[in-house]
């Protein structure tokens, strides 16, 4: 599942001209010449869209969770999060590293919550909820009046 998120993302991060400040390639201790999506991974890691996690693994096995996605979007489309507020949901605490991502995403309308209150950060993002975020985001179906500042 991560492996067919991570193509999707790179076939959008294609059409996004903004990411033209690349950084070096991060060499993950679980991504060599054999990993499938090496390139994809390597493309995505030098234009500072993932970073992996602090161990120095990518993990190109295991699912990529809802937070993790939103957190790719807002990189890969460089809107500045910290100028979005919005409350949050009762399983998503204000102090967690995916807050100002999920504000954002939340101000922008490309996410919603459960009926419950609950938005699950940690559940594997399906590819339907995955396409429905991208599209929100990448093709401007979120609300029109919304102002995206693209600037740091």
């Amino acid at each position: 599942m991560k492996k067919q998120l991570i193509t999707i993302l790179f076939s959008a991060s294609l059409l996004i001209p903004m990411l033209t400040q690349a950084a070096e390639i991060k060499t993950f201790t679980d991504v060599n010449s054999t990993t499938s999506y090496k390139t994809a991974i390597d493309f995505m890691s030098r234009n500072a869209v993932v970073e992996g996690y602090s161990d120095n693994t990518f993990r190109p096995d295991t699912c990529v969770n809802r937070v993790e996605l939103i957190k790719m979007i807002m990189w890969a489309t460089q809107v500045n999060t910290s100028k979005y507020s919005a409350p949050l949901f009762s399983d998503t605490p204000d102090n967690q590293w995916f807050s100002p991502y999920l504000k954002a995403a939340i101000s922008l309308q490309i996410v919603n919550g459960y009926p419950d209150g609950t938005f699950k950060p940690a559940q594997c993002v399906n590819r339907v909820e995955a396409i429905k975020m991208a599209t929100k985001m990448f093709f401007g179906l979120y609300n029109s009046e919304t102002d995206i500042d693209y600037t740091e």
